[in-house]
This record gives C-alpha cells, structure tokens and sequence, in this order.
C-alpha cells in the first residue's frame, strides 16, 4: 500500500549524519574545514557524544589504587599509658621513631565498608632480627601458618604488611595461596627475596582475599614508605579494625652510651583474651641485639604486657587464630650485639619492651 512504501522509505533512507546526505552539503563541508582547522592548531575538541573535552595525544590518568586522604585517617590516636621508668616517653612517636624504619598506610578496597585505610607497611632499611609470638590456638590462619615456616628457617626479615578487612583464616589452601601471592607481589615491588615479608591480616574470618586490590595497589603503595611520624600513624591506622582509637608509642634511652628508640602499635578492641586473641603489633628497635636473645624478649614482654590485658565483656575461651605480635631490631644504634647474660643492657631493654 501507498502507506507502507512511505514507512519503508523512511527506515531505509539514509541518516542525516551519513555520508550520502552529508558529504556533498555546504553546511557538513564548512563544519570538517573547521575541525580539521582547529586539528591542526593543537585545539581542544569536543567529542559529539561526551561532554569532555580531550587533547590530541593527551591520555588521561587512570585512577589510583590506593588513597590517602584526611577521610582514610580519622581516627584519634589513643592517650598513652605508659608507665615510668629509665626511659622518656614519645607520645608522638610510633615504629618510625626507632631509626633505619620507614612506614606507610593506605585505604586500597580491602574493608566491606567505608574508607578507613586498611593495608599497612613497616620496613626496616636493612635485613633486621626478628622476633614473634603467635596464638596459641591449634587452628591457625594462613598468614600465620606462612610466618611461621619462615622463622623456622631464618632470623631477619625486611618488612611487615598488615592488612584490615579479611582475616584470611578458615580458607583453605586457596587462603595459603592467597598470602604467597601477596607475599611474591611486595617482594618483587621492593626488590627483596619472599623469604624477607611477614604478613599478617585480621577482619572477617572464612572471606578469601580482595587479590585483585592487592595487585593493583601493592606497586602503588611501596613508593609512599617514608619514616616521618605521620608516615607511621598512617600505619597505625591501617591495622585497626573495630578500634575507636590508633595505637601508637615510642620510647628513647641510653644503652652502653648510645641512644636507642623502641616504637611500637598494635590493634585489637575488645576481643583481647586470653593471650591476644586477635591482636596484632609491630615493634621497632635500632639496638643490635642477638637474635635468640631478642625473641626472649618478645616472648617475656608479651606475656607480662599483651598476654595480660582482657576486656571481661568480649572474653573469649579461646585465642584466636590470627594473633601475632612482631619485634624487629634494626641495630642501627647499638653497634656491638648484646647478651641477656653479659650485658647490662637487655635487662634495661627487656623492661622497656614490657612497658
């Protein structure tokens, strides 16, 4: 019918924007002698479809993977406690005040809610004796199970990651795997063996990694490792989880005649007993110390500091599967090694760890 070869002609004639209606107008002409025109000067274009405006060979940025903002950081710091003693307390200070670390924290996607920063560094400049304790409970998390295999192989490490959000526990070998591949990821970025990362994570238990986040934001992270005091609180943040306040402190003294720095944070908000529970920490210290008798130390300190704090509320019958504390020793003040027997040192050390 007349009607229906109308309706025909108007879907199959040509668009007003095709080359058959366009190319030979005046108006279309004019238009592309103008845009090749402004082409040519290096102008800005805009796109038919976008309101942006894009540069000839300019690329944009793609965005970040990490973020460092006021809004990842706003948690207080807690009021320091320590007690008196042959020391001066830093209320300000935290694990970069120890000389020879750097730190960093950055909010990179790992929690299921919010911006809190939630993937944490500490690293010492050179290979640094290390000192651990762990849960006690038989079932443990991946991280765990990781740090503890390489402290029965070595007594140094370079760096501590902490991650918030995911526990990485009841998961399994695909949870293991999941901490090696974080592992071989920042050993690669800083260019150190595997066997030189701890890492530790605490969050929600049975929930595989974000690996994804890690991949993208491990490279990203690395770079901002600095060794102010607000690379360490950033630090600080980064490993809380249900905490209302960061947990920082360093100490200084005199050993031997040399001034040492102990700094130190931790996390953990109620669910604290018996033995940690599901408390986390790194200590620095830049005395050389030898390697048994600094995980003496750190075995004795947690037990009269750590191993006593509980929250009757959120007790718990069992510790949980991801505590650990972590001690490095850089040795960057002491230059001679000490020992608990010989020396009058450590036992000054010792108590200033407990504090």
């Amino acid at each position: 019918s007349g009607a229906h070869s109308r309706c025909f002609r108007r879907r199959c004639a040509p668009s007003p924007f095709s080359p058959e209606r366009t190319s030979s107008s005046p108006v279309h002409a004019v238009r592309m002698q103008s845009r090749s025109a402004s082409a040519a000067r290096g102008g800005w274009l805009r796109p038919r479809h976008s309101c942006a405006l894009i540069k000839p060979g300019v690329r944009t940025a793609p965005p970040r993977a990490i973020s460092q903002t006021a809004d990842n950081f706003k948690i207080k710091p807690a009021p320091v406690l320590v007690p008196e003693g042959d020391w001066t307390v830093d209320a300000a200070g935290n694990v970069c005040s120890a000389k020879g670390f750097k730190a960093t924290g950055a909010y990179c996607g790992l929690r299921r809610s919010g911006v809190k920063a939630d993937l944490a560094l500490v690293a010492a400049d050179v290979d640094s004796v290390v000192g651990g304790t762990f849960t006690q409970n038989v079932m443990c998390a991946a991280p765990v199970l990781y740090c503890k295999d390489v402290m029965s192989r070595k007594k140094t490490a370079r760096v501590v990651m902490t991650n918030a959000g995911m526990a990485n526990a009841a998961t399994g070998d695909a949870g293991y795997a999941d901490a090696l591949e974080t592992v071989k990821l920042l050993s690669t970025e800083m260019g150190i063996p595997a066997d030189d990362v701890l890492v530790q994570s605490t969050g929600v238990i049975g929930m595989r990694m974000k690996m994804e986040a890690f991949r993208t934001a491990i490279p990203e992270l690395v770079p901002t490792l600095g060794s102010s005091l607000e690379d360490g609180n950033r630090a600080a943040v980064a490993i809380t989880t249900t905490d209302l306040v960061s947990k920082s402190v360093a100490l200084k003294m005199t050993l031997g005649g040399k001034e040492v720095n102990l700094g130190g944070m931790c996390k953990g908000s109620g669910m604290i007993h018996p033995n940690m529970a599901t408390m986390l920490g790194v200590v620095t210290c830049d005395a050389s110390v030898d390697a048994e008798v600094w995980q003496g130390m750190v075995k004795r300190a947690s037990v009269a500091s750590f191993n006593q704090v509980w929250v009757p509320v959120w007790a718990r019958a069992q510790a949980q599967v991801w505590a650990r504390v972590w001690a490095l020793g850089a040795g960057r003040a002491v230059q001679r090694a000490a020992t608990l027997d010989t020396s009058r040192a450590c036992p000054h050390l010792l108590r200033a760890c407990d504090a």
